[in-house]
């Protein structure tokens, strides 16, 4: 199977190919591909922008599945701008200087504890027909004043306190711990691995509905924790124990399938046989 990326980014195709390799023969990007068109990110949301992407660029390349990915910067002082303006927040050619210099006008009498913001992404994977989404968030703070050197767009204003840095203080391996993008993808990821175990589930398991017992969802978006190892609880636990589990349904449905045929079933075979005895007649001594 191919996996297209909706993106001319080569680094982000290398991300995207160390976490999805595993599921796709072949990983490229939108220049691999002769795809020259680019399509216009008008939704209202970060998931509309990746699920529009997604779909336009699937159309285009029919027989592939397509990832495509939206994310920018919300702060909360300011109602969620820029949002998805995070890239033309100052206009629509806008350098990076320009937008963190809106950002601190629009911010200027805010106190420290109120400039709350964070980076959020979500990806869209058009797979066999469906759309899957997915996100990820990097919770921060906006500062007063830029620190740091690397980085691009609003990095070095978003400090991070659990580094006591800006985004454009991390090494890259801190950054690519925290980043909003990782998240979403991983979060992808796992939706991709519990796709392929639901699709093993409808069918191994011949009794109807049995499969939503793991979620019979026609798109699956990982949200808030709900298990201490973090991420969805579905899609945390082990496919180990996601199989015993199935077994386990199985056995029990098939069970009742074969009594209600007159079929007795048993997981284990029985320890002492018992032999059937001669029907009894009137008057014969047992």
């Amino acid at each position: 199977m191919k996996l297209v990326i909706a993106t001319h980014n080569q680094g982000k195709v290398k991300e995207i190919r160390e976490l999805f390799s595993r599921y796709y023969d072949t990983i490229v990007s939108l220049r691999d591909e002769g795809v020259a068109f680019e399509v216009p990110e008008n939704g209202a949301t970060f998931e509309a922008n990746a699920r529009q992407k997604a779909l336009d660029y699937a159309e285009a390349l029919p027989g592939r599945d397509v990832l495509a990915d939206d994310s920018g910067l919300e702060v909360d002082a300011l109602n969620g701008a820029p949002g998805v303006y995070s890239a033309r927040y100052a206009g629509e050619n806008a350098t990076d200087a320009e937008n963190n210099a809106l950002l601190l006008k629009n911010l200027a009498g805010v106190p420290e504890k109120a400039r709350t913001a964070r980076f959020k992404c979500c990806t869209a994977l058009v797979r066999g027909g469906e759309v899957i989404a997915a996100s990820g968030a990097c919770e921060g703070r906006i500062l007063t004043e830029a620190r740091g050197e690397g980085g691009f767009g609003y990095d070095p204003l978003f400090y991070v306190e659990e580094y006591d840095k800006t985004f454009a203080e991390l090494t890259m391996e801190e950054k690519n711990a925290l980043s909003h993008r990782g998240r979403a993808l991983r979060n992808s990821r796992r939706a991709v691995r519990f796709r392929r175990f639901q699709r093993y589930a409808r069918a191994k398991c011949v009794p109807a509905g049995l499969h939503r017992a793991f979620g019979g969802l026609r798109s699956y978006t990982p949200g808030r924790p709900r298990s201490r190892r973090g991420g969805s609880g579905l899609a945390q636990v082990s496919r180990a124990r996601q199989l015993r589990r199935l077994e386990r349904l199985r056995e029990r449905a098939f069970a009742r399938n074969r009594r209600a045929a007159g079929v007795y079933y048993a997981r284990a075979p029985l320890r002492r046989q018992v032999r059937p005895q001669a029907p009894y007649r009137a008057g014969e001594e047992r």
